[in-house]
């Protein structure tokens, strides 16, 4: 399940208490407006974050959540922060050969920007 969060900060408790997001098994957030001192850590969920900003909300950033009974069958999470491109972008791997992939293009992002951030 994927949400447009605008500020992973504003929202974290009605996520938390929201019965159809925490019974999804993967979660996919973007535009969380996060800093690194933050983790908003959900019960039942490996979480991976790329923050938008090291101490500065800005909207940007993307968040995996993974269910923990799945954590045996997750390869590989890699993170492409593309700061020159403004688009933050994550990558979850399974065993199952399922990928899953979450990123954030900014406003006035071109198609080629989202092409070679992805590549």
């Amino acid at each position: 399940m994927h949400h447009t969060e605008q500020s992973l900060n504003a929202h974290y408790d009605d996520i938390a208490a929201d019965a159809c997001f925490m019974n999804i098994d993967i979660l996919l957030l973007s535009e969380t407006w996060t800093i690194l001192r933050y983790t908003f850590e959900l019960n039942g969920f490996d979480s991976h974050h790329l923050v938008s900003n090291l101490s500065r909300r800005s909207p940007s950033g993307v968040s995996i959540y993974i269910k923990h009974h799945l954590k045996l069958l997750v390869e590989s999470v890699e993170i492409f922060p593309n700061q020159d491109l403004g688009i933050p972008v994550l990558v979850a791997s399974f065993t199952t050969k399922i990928i899953v992939t979450i990123l954030y293009a900014k406003p006035g992002s071109s198609d080629d920007d989202i092409t070679d951030a992805i590549d």
